[in-house]
């Protein structure tokens, strides 16, 4: 378990840009949502750079991650660009 809190340290999250208001594609629904967007810059030292799409409907009940851009390679290329709840 120390190894992982060792690890933990190191990662790097920065929010890099945030929308009072935006709008997005709920994949779960499929329809639109509009809500407040973040988006942020993880540097993970283990996996490398990501970056996430973070949306909260206007009713604040949900909140969709999307993982825009994904460390090279076929491990983590199925996550790219789909939503997680």
């Amino acid at each position: 378990m120390s190894i992982l809190k060792g690890l933990l340290k190191h990662v790097k999250i920065r929010r890099i840009e945030s929308r009072g208001e935006d709008a997005w594609f709920d994949l779960s629904t499929r329809e639109m949502r509009k809500g407040h967007v973040n988006f942020y810059k993880v540097k993970d030292p283990l996996t490398g750079e990501w970056l996430f799409k973070v949306c909260r409907n206007q009713e604040g009940k949900k909140i969709a991650v999307k993982a825009l851009k994904c460390p090279p390679g076929s491990l983590f290329a199925q996550l790219e660009g789909n939503s997680m709840l």
